[in-house]
């Protein structure tokens, strides 16, 4: 864990380093699943968040809550709503009530393809007069039953905001339909996986949900990446915005902690504890502590190895037994061990196998990383749970309806009920199914409208790479002449920089549009930066030549990301991609919006445009919308349904990326 990391590490791929492949995720029960699908329909999958008084996990001061008051400045209002997600109710909320989207608060975000129950909070002095009175809670109750939600129980005045992660869990009442066997064989098979648990335990894994549709492998890439720059003394010569960085970096961790606890189950030691291990209560959020151990001396007291007040060390752990005390609270499920969330402090200090497990998990899938040289500013270290015991309230029940089973129960905060419902179905549930994780999922200050909430799914050739270039040139007679152009022009770009070559992308597809004169270049390896890196260095270089390098290509716009054409999907794909809005200097922080649309499925311009106005303003907030000499652009291509989308810096001083313009340019750009 020594190892230092080199400066030119920051910004290779490390590809000269072995990493050794995550290992697919063991399953506990030693039972053959039942099959079956998740979320067949929304309501297969119901969720109610448990949030103020409404759990008993832990107290309510801990989770951060004020007293419920008459005169509070917030009203919480309970809704129930199937087919929108978290940020869609806070739109119809801020639209309805005349806030701002900000102001609005909620504990976690919750998934559209589900029937959810969660908290809202609404700001009391900004609402209209009619509803800020003491008693105004039925005209509240009204005015969103109007919108369309259910609102459960009476809404409450607090004194704070709702604030993401204040919550103690969700109680779930999940539909496993069209398993394998008949529904009276299913229940029964998942009675027996179920009474396995309540000895063994589960594995308390992050859901697949958390790393994203390329999975955790892509997840420990970007990292090393991210992590590679700040080692080597700063952000390298790709920055990222601190979002994007915290982004890849939970995945990291959470990629990592269910390595250990895959590790783990392998060597058998998950139903054990290691004189060493550091445990805590399976829903407690108090610090783990040391395992205590038997005394090394033989004697019959119980003492914490590694506290120097208990007079023993980790040399100790060689002879040293877990006492008795600690052997009969984990096997009765009231302590569990905890792993690690790699990072700077936080972690504690485990001994013994427990270290040496952690160790070797760091070493393997982070080679040349040294964790010593991670600041705690750049990854925040810490500890999970390991083992949980099956929940309490835990019922299965036959679904002769759904030709399946239905599930219910509840999980504390941070917990994925797919990582729990996988050992019945016998198999991993794809990332698309299941809860959003509310523990650390980031929380919108402005929402986004879904302006088309049936559009399609992605068109099929993005599954080829949604990463590369959107060409256009007079006419379609002009189209493979300037394809030839360009992909030379790309080669000789990348042979002139090395540092372009380490970006990603080699090989380009190349797909018509419909559109006359406009083609798609893609590419699946490409990283995201590599285009916009690209085509700023060829319109550089035709600025400073007064040649095109390509003459028969109009525009080279990059492409970073596509996605269906809904305002909700186009918020999700451009928030990791609004780093240099967010890092950007005094000067250099004007915006625009440039959306065109082609086809007969649209987006609600109006509804997209204002959307991206708030969310820029989440993530930058000093910076401004300009139409005139805007320095960057955030582009919209929507082509059928698909939505094409980048943030291009130097859009004013490059002429919108347009090469013709660039090569014709004189000292003073020409306006747009």
């Amino acid at each position: 864990l020594q190892q230092t990391v080199s400066e030119d590490a920051a910004v290779s791929e490390d590809a000269a380093i072995p990493i050794r492949p995550l290992s697919p995720l063991p399953f506990l029960s030693g039972l053959e699943g039942v099959g079956g699908r998740l979320k067949a329909r929304p309501s297969h999958f119901r969720v109610v968040e448990l949030a103020d008084e409404r759990a008993d996990y832990v107290p309510i001061e801990e989770a951060g809550f004020k007293p419920q008051v008459q005169d509070g400045k917030h009203a919480y209002v309970m809704l129930t709503r199937e087919g929108m997600t978290t940020r869609d109710v806070v739109v119809v909320l801020a639209r309805s009530f005349s806030v701002s989207a900000d102001q609005i608060g909620f504990a976690g975000l919750k998934d559209r393809h589900a029937v959810c129950t969660q908290t809202f909070s609404l700001p009391r002095d900004s609402l209209p007069a009619e509803f800020r009175a003491a008693d105004a809670f039925g005209a509240l109750g009204v005015r969103c039953i109007a919108e369309g939600f259910a609102v459960q129980g009476e809404p409450r005045w607090h004194q704070s905001k709702l604030r993401t992660g204040q919550l103690r869990g969700n109680h779930f009442e999940i539909i496993l339909s069209e398993t394998d066997l008949a529904p009276a064989d299913a229940l029964v098979k998942a009675r027996l996986i179920a009474d396995a648990l309540k000895h063994t335990g589960w594995a308390n894994f992050y859901g697949p949900q958390r790393f994203g549709k390329n999975g955790p492998q892509h997840a420990i890439a970007r990292a090393r990446k991210c992590l590679a720059g700040r080692i080597g003394g700063g952000r390298g010569k790709r920055p990222h915005s601190k979002w994007l960085d915290t982004l890849h970096l939970n995945a990291l961790q959470s990629a990592l902690f269910n390595e250990y606890l895959a590790s783990r189950m392998r060597m058998g030691k998950f139903g054990t504890l290691w004189a060493g291990d550091l445990v805590s209560p399976p829903y407690s959020a108090y610090r783990p502590r040391m395992v205590k151990t038997a005394a090394p001396d033989g004697g019959n007291g119980a003492t914490y190895v590694g506290e120097s007040s208990s007079g023993s060390s980790a040399q100790d752990l060689a002879d040293a037994t877990v006492a008795q005390e600690d052997t009969n609270a984990f096997a009765a499920g009231e302590i569990s061990f905890t792993g690690p969330l790699f990072g700077a402090g936080g972690m504690g200090k485990p001994y013994g196998a427990a270290a040496d497990l952690e160790a070797s998990v760091w070493q393997e899938h982070m080679p040349g990383m040294s964790l010593s040289a991670i600041k705690e500013s750049v990854l925040s270290g810490g500890r999970r749970v390991g083992r949980l015991p099956l929940p309490a309230d835990f019922e299965i029940s036959e679904h002769p309806e759904a030709s399946g089973i239905i599930f219910r129960f509840t999980l504390p905060r941070g917990s994925f009920a797919t990582s729990l419902l996988r050992e019945f179905v016998g198999q991993e549930i794809d990332s698309q199914e299941g809860e959003e994780d509310e523990e650390v999922a980031p929380s919108s200050g402005k929402a986004a409208d879904n302006g088309n909430k049936d559009s399609p799914a992605a068109a099929p050739w993005t599954e080829a790479g949604s990463v590369g270039f959107r060409i256009s040139c007079e006419s379609q007679a002009d189209e493979k002449k300037a394809l030839a152009q360009c992909m030379k022009m790309l080669e000789a770009l990348r042979a002139q920089d090395a540092s372009l070559s380490a970006l990603g992308g080699s090989s380009y597809a190349v797909t018509r549009t419909g559109v006359a004169g406009m083609l798609l270049l893609r590419c699946a390896s490409a990283a995201p930066e590599e285009p916009v890196a690209l085509a700023a260095r060829a319109l550089e270089q035709a600025l400073s030549t007064g040649v095109s390098p390509a003459p028969l290509v109009v525009r080279l716009l990059p492409m970073q990301a596509c996605c269906p054409a809904s305002v909700d999907a186009v918020l999700e794909s451009l928030e990791g991609l609004l780093w240099p809005l967010g890092s950007a200097d005094a000067g250099e922080d004007s915006y625009r919006v440039e959306l065109k649309q082609r086809g007969s499925v649209r987006i609600d311009s109006k509804a997209l445009i204002d959307a991206i106005g708030g969310l820029v303003e989440r993530i930058s907030p000093h910076a401004r919308p300009d139409l005139d000499c805007a320095h960057m652009a955030i582009t919209i291509d929507v082509f059928d349904g698909t939505a094409c989308l980048a943030v291009l810096p130097g859009w004013h001083r490059l002429h919108g990326y347009n090469l013709c313009k660039a090569a014709a340019a004189t000292t003073a750009p020409a306006a747009l």
